[in-house]
């Protein structure tokens, strides 16, 4: 079954893609710095991707009549989503957190605000204006938040997770040059650490790994595409060119059949929930 994450990038896109003049307001705020116009827009796009997804929304200048107490507003969320099946209340499906500052304190503040609730799925959006900062930058944010959970606490942690950093980029398409969905993987593992391959005796990076059957080999790399990736390993990287940085988050392409083919620089504009 397809993760919401998932359903929701897609729909996101499919958004932006069918709502021209939200699509262009967002592009030129984006590409202005116009961050307050930035936010109110995205935040209508936002809405507008969880309705049609079935669900019922809330946010500034959106009010939510499903529960029995209405607001625009829940919990000081900036966008909250809810299965519309039912009555009464229930727990929401998503979060959404719109942070246009340029503090990265107030981006992890963000963060925090949103594993703090019980959901599916939590989303953070953020602004840096160059498009390459994002990886980065979401390196950062995870380590810094995420370290700071037990390791115990946070593999309990239920729902998906995801950064989707907003820039601007006039040489790229819109909306996919402008949008990078991130995924935090909270796998117990500490962000900005790698697990290291524990190997007998190290050899010099590109050298094979002698072994006495084919079984042998394939469980100790010995083959030869499993001899590259650990010789990329043993460097600090992958074959996808994952820094080591990435531990607490997943950096693959983010593939959706209506999107771009992703771009083999790491410069692919979506990045993996599976």
């Amino acid at each position: 079954m397809t993760s919401l994450a998932t359903r929701w990038v897609s729909q996101f896109y499919a958004v932006l893609g069918d709502d021209r003049p939200a699509a262009d307001d967002l592009r030129d705020a984006s590409l202005q710095s116009n961050l307050a116009h930035w936010t109110s827009t995205l935040t209508g796009v936002v809405i507008r991707s969880f309705e049609q997804l079935g669900f019922a929304a809330a946010g500034k200048g959106y009010r939510c009549s499903l529960l029995p107490v209405q607001r625009n507003e829940y919990l000081a969320q900036d966008v909250m989503a809810f299965p519309s099946a039912g009555a009464g209340w229930r727990f929401p499906a998503a979060v959404c957190e719109l942070e246009n500052s340029a503090d990265a304190d107030l981006v992890a503040y963000s963060l925090w605000k949103v594993l703090c609730i019980h959901c599916g799925l939590r989303i953070v959006f953020c602004y840096r204006p160059e498009p390459g900062a994002g990886r980065a930058f979401v390196a950062d944010l995870a380590a810094a938040v995420v370290d700071a959970i037990p390791i115990v606490e946070r593999a309990g942690l239920a729902g998906e997770t995801l950064v989707v950093v907003g820039s601007r980029n006039e040489s790229s398409t819109f909306p996919y040059g402008f949008f990078q969905a991130w995924k935090l993987n909270f796998n117990g593992r500490r962000p900005g650490k790698r697990r290291e391959r524990r190997h007998p005796r190290r050899r010099p990076a590109g050298l094979r790994q002698p072994s006495r059957d084919g079984d042998a080999r394939r469980r100790a790399g010995g083959d030869r595409n499993g001899d590259r990736q650990g010789a990329d390993a043993a460097r600090g990287g992958t074959r996808q060119g994952v820094d080591a940085r990435d531990a607490a988050l997943n950096p693959l392409p983010f593939v959706d059949a209506s999107g771009p083919t992703p771009q083999d620089d790491g410069s692919d504009p979506m990045s993996a929930v599976r």
